[in-house]
């Protein structure tokens, strides 16, 4: 998968809607740790093709860092169902931005199998336990 740089407000929004993980590195272009990165970020995206990568470049795209007090580069939020996730990883850490996407990704699956079995469970219940 690649990596889409953001050009405007509205379409980050859009990217943010769709539903995914979404990981976004606000860089700028002038900042060589941001450069530095970018070959790892691009090796993260191929790996998790589940995950929507977003580039933000916060001297194009000023209202989007903004808005999330971008001060250092490079900074990677994370996103779910457009919301901010309370975690983001500050520097060139690559391997913190890939722990976090494994951890998250365990997490949803705990989360999957937790919503089944209480399917299940109202199910059966529901229906008075098993058919004789």
């Amino acid at each position: 998968m690649v990596v889409i740089k953001i050009n405007s407000k509205d379409e980050f929004d859009q990217h943010l809607a769709k539903g995914k993980l979404v990981i976004v590195d606000f860089f700028a272009e002038s900042d060589e740790s941001s450069q530095s990165v970018e070959p790892e970020i691009e090796k993260l995206s191929n790996e998790y093709e589940d995950v929507l990568f977003l580039k933000v470049d916060v001297d194009s795209v000023q209202t989007v860092s903004a808005v999330y007090n971008i001060t250092t580069l490079p900074t990677f939020k994370f996103f779910k169902n457009a919301e901010l996730i309370e975690v983001e990883v500050v520097g060139t850490h690559v391997n913190a931005v890939s722990a976090l996407i494994k951890k998250y990704k365990r997490f949803m699956i705990i989360i999957n199998n937790f919503i089944c079995i209480l399917s299940y469970q109202f199910l059966y219940s529901y229906n008075d336990g098993p058919s004789k």
